[in-house]
Parts: structure tokens; sequence; C-alpha cells
């Protein structure tokens, strides 16, 4: 398999005669590990980086400042900082914008977000926006409700199912189509990618680098579209320890007893461990916390979403008053309502609910999104 990328001829071509401005992060590389900025030096004017910045050493939610590239020279403009998106100042240096990010195929992981925001800044100052596609890692499976009206954000920026099953570069052509018809866009495809439902197991021949620090193999995009929405509460999404999004926890749970529980639902293809964990970092920084440790048997079979959903119904349950719900002042909103994309899970709503309502959204979207499919 190639990603966009290790097509170079044709990313050379379609950058004849235009300074390019380079969005992308340390995944930013070809099958080689060779950097798409060294790659495309000659033709670059400026770099921009997104959430976690352009070598991915920034941690979640933070925001990153501009920089100068130690190998080019070139200015790093930051869109996780001051803006979202490109400034006119930023455009005036670069006459296209190209994308080359890796994503995890979930809707709240913020690089999407960035592709769209970029695209639209390209298409108000008339300028070609070029993706040079990276398959989805977690594969095609559809899985989770649209976000409702009032629950957009960064976090939940296109209409598309928690798991989405789309590449960037279809995800580009969907946002074109609905919101910049107008915009010249080009997408390098992948080369020898046949799709599936299932996660990729490292049989695509692309070595894994980590898009985000707390998504440091790719087993963990397995559990990340459920354990994400622990993220939202008071409890550790595992941020700080050596498995993040693989295990959850908090000072007031008990090991044995969240294991059990969760395993009594026998969810197909996981299995839930008691762990005992200190975070270092975020919360319960430096306190023992008890939970469990997320095990996938058969990557084949899982529905990490609904996962998710069960894990926080009984968190709710076995925590009382020691589960609260992140506030979000930026968005007037709880973070578990942008995460799920309403409020129907923060409320309680029951499972039989919440789960219907994702079953006819994901067949509504598994059949709008067919349309934007290039493989």
């Amino acid at each position: 398999m190639r990603n966009g990328i290790d097509s170079i001829s044709e990313v050379k071509s379609l950058l004849k005669g235009l300074r390019g401005g380079l969005i992308t992060n340390q995944t930013g590389v070809n099958k080689r590990l060779a950097a798409s900025g060294d790659l495309l030096a000659e033709h670059l004017a400026c770099f921009f980086g997104p959430e976690h910045g352009i070598r991915g050493v920034v941690q979640d939610e933070l925001h990153v400042g501009h920089s100068v590239d130690p190998v080019t020279g070139l200015p790093e403009f930051s869109l996780f900082g001051d803006t979202l998106a490109p400034t006119d100042e930023m455009l005036e240096l670069a006459d296209c914008l190209i994308f080359d990010i890796q994503d995890v195929g979930v809707r709240f992981y913020t690089y999407a977000a960035t592709m769209a925001l970029c695209m639209e800044a390209a298409r108000n100052h008339g300028k070609r926006f070029i993706v040079l596609d990276r398959y989805n890692p977690i594969g095609r499976a559809v899985q989770g409700v649209l976000p409702g009206d009032g629950f957009r954000s960064f976090l939940s920026f296109l209409p598309v199912t928690t798991r989405h099953g789309m590449t960037m570069g279809e995800l580009a052509v969907m946002f074109q189509k609905q919101n910049c018809p107008e915009l010249d866009l080009h997408v390098v495809k992948i080369r020898d990618w046949a799709p599936t439902e299932m996660p990729c197991d490292g049989d695509t021949g692309i070595l894994w680098v980590p898009p985000s620090p707390n998504i440091p193999t790719r087993q963990c995009t397995w559990t990340y579209p459920g354990t994400c929405l622990i993220e939202g509460t008071s409890v550790s999404e595992g941020r700080g320890t050596t498995k993040p999004f693989e295990q959850i926890g908090a000072p007031w749970l008990n090991a044995q007893e969240l294991a059990a529980e969760m395993n009594k639902k026998s969810l197909p293809g996981f299995l839930f461990r008691p762990t005992y964990f200190t975070p270092v970092e975020f919360k319960h920084k430096d306190i023992p916390c008890q939970g469990v440790h997320v095990h996938v048997t058969d990557p084949r079979i899982i529905n990490p979403v609904r996962m998710g959903v069960h894990l926080i119904h009984t968190l709710r349950r076995l925590s009382g008053e020691n589960l609260t719900w992140r506030f979000l002042p930026e968005y007037d909103n709880y973070m578990i309502d942008l995460l799920h994309g309403n409020d129907r899970l923060r409320l309680g709503a029951p499972t039989d609910e919440i789960f219907g309502q994702m079953e006819a959204d994901e067949a509504m979207f598994r059949e709008a999104s067919r349309e934007f499919h290039l493989y």
C-alpha cells in the first residue's frame, strides 16, 4: 500500500509553478519515513501545524505558537493557537495549500476540522487545495450518532458519525460538495488499498507514527472511539500513563467491581481487566487510581462506540456524586455532549434509546457517505 505522498511525481506535478503551504505534522512521511516537508521542500513557502504542533509534542488542548522550521528555515504557522484557520497574512506566502496528516477515523479527532477550515480559507482566497490521502486505520465501519443541532464545535465539526469509515481525502470531497463547490480540490489517492470494515493490524506495510502524544500505537485507535468519551468526565482516560485510552480509572473506583460489571455485558471483542495506575500528568496526577484496562480480543467484531456508552453508564452507577462532567466555557457546553454528539448520554438516557438513535444515524450516514468513497 502507498499513501498519497508516495505518489511523489503526481504531487509535484500538481505543485508545478506554485508556492505551497504544507499543513502537516510528524505523520507526514512516506513509506520510508522521509518527511513530506523535505520531499517537497523546493515547492514550499511555509508550513501550517494542527493541534499538538508540527512535531506532535504539544499535549492535548494546549495552544501552539508560531515558529521557524529548523531544516528549511521556512515559517511555521500554528492552526491551534490564536487562530484555527490560516489568516490573510499567512496565505499571502502560498499559492496553494497541501494537507498531509494521518487521521484516526473518529469525528472528534481534530485534524479533519483543521482541514475543513483550511479548505474554506483556500476557497475564499482562490487557492488550490491538495490532499495527500492516507488510509483510515480503523476501517470502513460506521458507528455512533450524527452530531445534533447546537452541538457543533471543533470536536464535532463535520456532519459524520463518531466512527465515520472515511479517509481524509473522502472527507475533503464531501466537504467540498456540501460547503465549497467552487474550491479547486485535488486528492492524491492511496494506491493498492482495499478498505474493510475492520481495523488494520499492521498488515498495510505502513509503519505507525503516533499522530498525537496519546495515540502511541495503532491498537490504541481500536478503543479510542469509545474511551475518549471518558475525557468529558472526572474519570481519567489514561492520560499520563503508558496506556492512554486503553485504561481508565479514578481514585474512588473499585477495579474488581468495575471489571466484573463490564465483563457481564459480554461485549463482542472486548475483555476488561482490573488495573491500578498513578497518572504522572493530567487528571488525578500523582494519585493512585483503580479502573479497567480495555483489552481487544478480536478487532474484527468490536463496536468501541457502544462500549464507551456502556462504560459511561456503568461509571455513573458505581461513582455516585464523584462522577462529574467537564464544562467547556469556549463552547458553552459539556465536553461529553460535544464528543457524543448530543446530551442524551450525559442526561442518563437508557442504552436502548441511545443505541436506537445510533442505528438510525448509522444507516443514514452509511448510505449518504458512499457517494464520496474513492476506494
